[in-house]
């Protein structure tokens, strides 16, 4: 087991984590919710390191992802790309949500993390054909 733990603190990108759950559910069969849970916190580091997010943390129904790089301008646009949860700051984005327990909750942070890798991706594209 500890070799397996070894392993997952390896992850770098979410193919890896996908394929560790196969290979859980192969090798022991169910997997229990805390090891799902755990996988998911993985791969949200995943996800957070491709963002450039420094932190994220919660409170009450409140999270908020601190960001490396200032967003500046386009504060607004990604507000509207996150949705109606998501209120953009400077260097942080908060989402009003109402708890982590949830299988719905945990999609839309999964979703509001790759719309945030991908306005980054635009944002960076549009830079660089300047």
């Amino acid at each position: 087991r500890l070799a397996i733990y070894q392993r997952l603190t390896r992850i770098h990108d979410r193919d890896e984590v996908r394929s560790m759950e196969k290979e859980l559910r192969d090798r022991f069969g169910p997997v229990p919710e805390s090891t799902m849970n755990l996988l998911y916190i993985i791969e949200l580091k995943v996800l957070a390191a491709i963002a450039t997010v420094e932190s994220l943390s919660s409170k009450g129904p409140q999270i908020t992802i601190s960001l490396a790089n200032s967003v500046g301008g386009a504060a607004p646009a990604l507000e509207k790309t996150l949705g109606h949860k998501v209120k953009v700051g400077n260097r942080q984005i908060r989402i009003n949500m109402q708890t982590l327990d949830d299988l719905k909750t945990k999609s839309e942070l999964i979703s509001i993390f790759e719309h945030l890798i991908s306005f980054s991706q635009r944002i960076e594209a549009a830079m660089t054909h300047e």
